[in-house]
């Protein structure tokens, strides 16, 4: 702060004393370079920095650019609600099925162009992977930044606080860890991302857009940042203000979407409502705590991201000292406390109670199926064609499938292929929902389940027969629920439709993606404007990154000294403290001492010709220039055994 102040007063001196003769802004840009650069040396030299390769020749930065229309890109705005530092936000986008980089043009302020992936890319590299800071600034706020993507296929724009993020690059596509990895290098970072689809599109009337764009916000692998996204009108005469934009009177596909609450708050209501709901605290395990103090833990810091159902099970846990949570992959059958699921579901279809199910969406051709159970088998008869028929073996049901929606149909007859998918996706999403195994709901051929009845019983204002939203009806009293509690919470906490000008369908689910199939029930976080918005509204997007009061300490500024060992099978090893110099080389073991491990100051290995940072504390490798299968193999086979179960000064590495 005392050198800000001086530095300041210098800046003062300077343009008080500036006249037409001796005022040159060259000395305003000089003051902006020194100022930068060393605030900049300060942060990197704190540890907090993660991208602390930087040039002192920098220019005074460009003027805000406003979110004007430009033809066959659409201008995002990234807005920092984080709290972060914008030098401490990255951006990184990932279009067209994970095949390319986005990556700034250079044709004019923010646009983006699209990078092939091969395996010699590195994804973490200043090249890919952006601090908003990097970006063109927007006229819309004092932290927001403007890209603008092209016209192509749905786009992934993720996000993460602190680090950039490692993609795993193989034979011309990209891949990054659901999350619960422990042995991932981004397992430590909180991190996020949001998708846009945009495409050329035929206008519907002269004057109307002739583009679409859908956006959506996905939690249906995890929950991890808060982001809230919306559509807004330019206006070229004031391009500062931010404007909603608004599609027409009663309908939503413009309102804004996703969370706007801080992600304390969000993380909080997810966490303590899964442990209301489950009295083993079973549901509460899908949220992955992180401990600054990992070998003694006590109270989480903070919680790294909170995974869907569908992903629990065995996950890759540390091989000492601590555990990650798992929810149970058998959950379904022995939820802790002695509910089978399954078995209530499928009993309660046996003995002459059937399961009505009709094709009505999606392209369905709308055949009603009686379902009936038979042991293990589930079979579904087409009512008008007899000869589709589908069968479902309870022993093939799976969290991951049911939670996701994909429970295993098999086509036993003539079943058209598009009917499979559908009733799938109706068996699951009844299920999330708790509506199998109620007594006369879809248990007749004139009201199956099908799209509209799953709708009918979501808390709308017309929706009268299930009371609530996610409703129980195994057993009373329940323990621990059938339903999907990750996905009604996180509709809990979302943004509600708005009303006025929207009609407002759910008094009380917000629109986000929890479940794979939110679309068919009706409330999913897919925006789109309408066709017939005119070119003149001069629609943009705006991601808004919420409030981050919390977040991991200790993993890339651990500032702790380590005596560690290096086991390995060879002689092609070699290590040095920093980022920069010779290696020494050695054969197994190799006994280093005093050593430490920061962004600013890394401990790196080579080994088999690749380069490695270690980060001993939290027992991970982070890749350098390259990360392809064969560094991964070496990331995910590494163990590392501490020298204590408290507070380890050293550990024993060994390199498969």
């Amino acid at each position: 702060m005392k050198r800000l102040i001086t530095q300041l007063a210098s800046l003062s001196s300077i343009l008080v004393h500036a006249d037409s003769d001796t005022f040159s802004p060259d000395r305003l840009e000089d003051f902006y370079q020194e100022f930068v650069s060393e605030e900049k040396a300060h942060v990197c030299a704190s540890g907090i920095g993660s991208n602390c390769s930087f040039s002192t020749a920098s220019a005074i930065p460009p003027a805000a650019v406003p979110p004007a229309p430009v033809s066959g890109y659409f201008p995002i705005v990234i807005s920092n609600g984080t709290g972060i530092p914008d030098s401490q936000v990255y951006f990184l986008g990932l279009p067209n099925a994970n095949t390319e980089f986005f990556q700034l043009s250079g044709a004019f302020a923010g646009a983006m162009t699209t990078v092939p992936i091969t395996t010699s890319t590195f994804s973490a590299s200043s090249q890919y992977s952006y601090p908003l800071s990097a970006l063109p600034q927007s006229t819309t706020g004092p932290h927001d930044y403007i890209i603008y993507v092209p016209y192509g296929n749905s786009d992934r724009l993720y996000f993460s606080i602190g680090n950039p993020l490692y993609f795993l690059s193989n034979s011309g596509s990209a891949s990054i860890s659901i999350g619960n990895n422990f042995y991932d290098p981004n397992y430590n970072v909180i991190y996020d991302f949001a998708e846009v689809t945009f495409r050329t599109a035929v206008p519907p009337m002269a004057g109307d857009i002739d583009w679409t764009v859908t956006l959506d916000t996905t939690q249906v692998d995890s929950l991890a940042l808060p982001i809230k996204l919306g559509f807004y009108t330019y206006n070229p005469a004031n391009p500062s203000a931010v404007t909603p934009y608004i599609g027409g009177i009663g309908n939503p596909s413009t309102n804004p979407v996703g969370f706007a609450i801080a992600r304390d708050t969000l993380i909080n209501n997810i966490v303590n409502g899964m442990t209301a709901s489950s009295a083993s605290n079973t549901w509460k395990n899908l949220a992955l705590p992180f401990y600054t103090t990992p070998y003694s833990p006590t109270t989480p810091t903070t919680y790294l991201r909170v995974m869907s159902p569908k992903h629990g099970g065995p996950v890759p846990q540390p091989k000492a000292n601590y555990q990650i949570p798992e929810f149970p992959n058998g959950y379904l059958t022995n939820n802790g406390n002695g509910v089978d699921y399954l078995n209530a579901i499928f009993t309660f279809y046996t003995s002459g109670t059937s399961l009505y199910l009709q094709t009505d969406a999606g392209g369905g051709t709308g055949e009603i199926y009686k379902g009936t159970v038979s042991g293990n088998l589930f079979t579904f008869v087409g009512q008008t064609h007899p000869s589709y028929t589908v069968t479902l073996d309870k022993t093939a049901l799976t969290i991951e499938n049911m939670f996701s929606g994909t429970p295993p149909m098999t086509n036993t007859g003539s079943t058209p292929s598009v009917d499979i998918g559908i009733m799938a996706d109706y068996f699951a999403s009844a299920f999330v929902l708790g509506l199998l195994g109620v007594p006369g709901l879809y248990t007749t051929a004139a009201i199956p389940l099908s799209e509209a009845n799953l709708q009918t019983h979501l808390p709308k204002n017309s929706g009268t027969l299930t009371p609530t939203y996610y409703t129980n009806n195994f057993t009373a009293p329940m323990s621990d629920p059938g339903f999907d509690i990750y996905a009604q919470l996180l509709h809990q906490n979302a943004i509600l439709p708005e009303s006025p000008p929207f009609t407002n369908p759910y008094p009380t689910l917000g629109l986000c993606y929890a479940y794979d199939f939110d679309d068919t029930l009706g409330f999913s976080s897919a925006i789109t404007p309408p066709a017939t918005t005119p070119t003149s509204s001069n629609v943009y997007s705006i991601i808004t990154l919420g409030l981050v009061s919390t977040v991991p300490t200790g993993v890339f500024d651990d500032a702790s000294t380590y005596d560690l060992t290096f086991t390995f099978v060879g002689t092609a090893f070699g290590y040095r403290q920093g980022s920069s110099g010779s290696f020494t080389s050695g054969t197994s073991p190799v006994n280093v001492t005093s050593i430490t491990s920061t962004i600013s100051n890394p401990f790196q290995i080579q080994y088999n010709g690749t380069i490695y940072t270690v980060f001993p504390k939290y027992q991970f490798l982070q890749p350098v220039n390259q990360y392809t299968s064969v560094q991964n193999a070496v990331i995910q086979g590494v163990t590392f055994t501490p020298n204590s179960a408290m507070e380890p000064t050293g550990f024993t590495i060994a390199l498969p």
